[in-house]
């Protein structure tokens, strides 16, 4: 065998020993890339951080940017939710749980921040996804009937609610191993933030392996927040903060009939009493520079034995703020009484205020006014308001003035942002309660609002506005009476001029009581409005 022959054999099995070694290699890696059966079981890992910088996003209501925990990652939109039609504000994000592993697939969490105003809470979707398919996990997710603002896309997305992820099962209550105290999860979520931001929280207590903080923003409040492993916000509320005046023992030994309740000014200025708020975990404390205990007396005790306190002197400021503000004259209060405030040192040693109910003028809540012209112009809407507002958005300057267009959106002429309505709030004068209304089932009333609101007039959008601020608040009692003011009473309430002139108006404003049990009511007959040419919706309730 001559050296060229050997040569190209030696060669030729080098080439075969190559293809030989290659071809075993990509048959392993075929083996090792095979799809493991599919399985929907959840683990919990060791948080993972993310090795992308953390995202600051714009968003499209204001200029604010939001803060993104390190659990969770950004992705583009996966059109998994949708946000209702006319909305200017709305926004859906979608995010990558990096602090779960999903054995094939991916948790992703859908934040809709289209509510973004005052008395507004964003709603939180968790979904698991493998590969194009998406399971909507509705045990850990908002409603998707378009009650909370957002309606389920129009994808055939299935849903699971069996699937147990038990980090995510938030506690519903927490008791503070030194105080004693115990928070509840909070049923009212307008305070919740979509993400928890450590660098605006303090932390107040541990307990079962959970840190407890209050909000830097809000530290004279009864507001306490717990960060979930995939780095949302749960909102709880200090559990029976106060109770009624039948729960105290007056060292006087009379009989005070005065119903006391949280003081609704969420202000801690003395100047400030008039002031509507969303809930007692909003209600902000008296702070030292306002009151201090040396200026109060103990009155009474409550059934835990803890002091309950009164203003020293009748002079208090205070107290004149209180006796300028409220109704006390109408509801033949006496005005030299310092027992119509009363005060109370919770657990973590802040001192909150309670105020008479009596004093009280019924409190408009969240009455939003949409505008519907029939061709792009701008509006001017004036509400006269004996007792002031609270709050209003877009700020309120001897009336708003508004681009407005025929789908509803609202451009502010002053600073240039865009809203989808109106929103007002504040005490209303010689309000009474009707007297007929409607009684009905804890889970029945979403259903309840969307038959009478469509049938007073209001549209899909507003219903689902309505319904996203109210049914939340009624979820505590087995039933609810339920009944509305319109137009001609609301006209005289808080008396409201538009220019130009609609052509139709209509004003709903909602009250309720809750009840332990049925009880029947006079039925209330309520109208239907046709809506034609240049329209105006009013909807709002009466805060409790």
């Amino acid at each position: 065998m001559n050296k060229k022959v050997a040569s190209e054999i030696t060669a030729s099995v080098i080439l075969l020993l190559v293809l030989i070694i290659g071809g075993i290699f990509l048959m392993q890696n075929k083996k090792t890339e095979t799809p493991v059966k599919e399985k929907t079981k959840i683990q919990q890992t060791v948080p993972v951080v993310s090795q992308e910088p953390e995202m600051d996003i714009q968003t499209q209501s204001d200029e604010k940017q939001i803060y993104i925990p390190s659990q969770l990652k950004q992705i583009p939109d996966l059109k998994l939710v949708k946000t209702r039609a006319g909305d200017p504000t709305a926004v859906v994000s979608y995010y990558e749980v990096l602090s779960f592993k999903v054995d094939d697939g991916k948790m992703i969490l859908a934040s809709d921040s289209y509510c973004d105003g005052a008395g507004c809470s964003p709603g939180r979707y968790r979904f698991l996804q493998k590969g194009n398919d998406f399971a909507l996990l509705t045990k850990y997710s908002d409603p998707t009937d378009g009650s909370t603002g957002i309606a389920k896309a129009d994808l055939n997305i299935s849903s699971f609610n069996e699937i147990d992820i038990p980090e995510l099962n938030m506690p519903t209550k927490l008791k503070d191993p030194k105080t004693g105290a115990t928070i509840k999860l909070a049923s009212d979520l307008f305070a919740q933030k979509v993400f928890f931001d450590h660098a605006n929280k303090t932390l107040l207590f541990s307990v079962d392996g959970r840190d407890i903080y209050t909000d830097n923003n809000h530290v004279n409040s009864e507001s306490y927040y717990v960060e979930a492993i995939d780095g949302t916000e749960f909102l709880y509320e200090l559990e029976d903060a106060f109770l009624t005046e039948k729960d105290i023992q007056w060292i006087d030994g009379k009989i005070h009939s005065n119903n006391f309740i949280v003081d609704p000014s969420g202000s801690s200025s003395d100047e400030d009493m008039a002031r509507c708020e969303l809930g007692s975990y909003y209600t902000e404390v008296i702070n030292t520079s306002t009151i201090t205990k040396d200026k109060l007396n103990i009155v009474g005790k409550n059934k835990a034995g803890q002091n309950i306190y009164g203003l020293k002197d009748i002079n208090s400021p205070i107290l004149k703020a209180a006796q300028k503000q409220m109704l006390y004259a109408e509801n033949n209060i006496h005005t030299d009484s310092t027992d119509l405030i009363i005060f109370w040192e919770d657990p973590f040693g802040k001192l909150i205020r309670f105020i008479s109910n009596d004093m009280f003028v019924a409190c408009g809540g969240k009455p939003v006014i949409y505008l519907y012209p029939q061709k792009k112009e701008k509006v001017k809407v004036v509400v006269d308001l004996k007792n002031g507002f609270s709050i209003t958005e877009p700020a309120y300057s001897n009336g708003w003035n508004v681009l407005a267009e025929p789908n509803g959106n609202l451009t502010d002429i002053e600073s240039g942002k865009k809203y989808p309505y109106l929103f007002w709030e504040g005490g209303l004068t010689d309000y009474e309660s009707p007297k007929e209304g409607f009684v009905i089932k804890r889970q029945d009333v979403q259903q309840f609002f969307k038959d009478k609101l469509s049938y007073i007039g209001l549209n899909e959008k507003e219903i689902y506005d309505f319904s996203d601020f109210w049914v939340r608040r009624m979820q505590e009692k087995p039933y609810y009476f339920i009944t509305f003011t319109l137009n001609n009473e609301m006209d005289k309430l808080a008396p409201l001029e538009i220019e130009p002139k609609p052509d139709t108006i209509i004003r709903v404003l909602m009250d309720y009581i809750a009840l332990d049990e049925y009880k029947e009511v006079p039925i209330q007959i309520l109208p239907k409005i046709s809506r034609h040419g240049f329209t105006v919706i009013e909807w709002g309730g009466i805060l409790k």
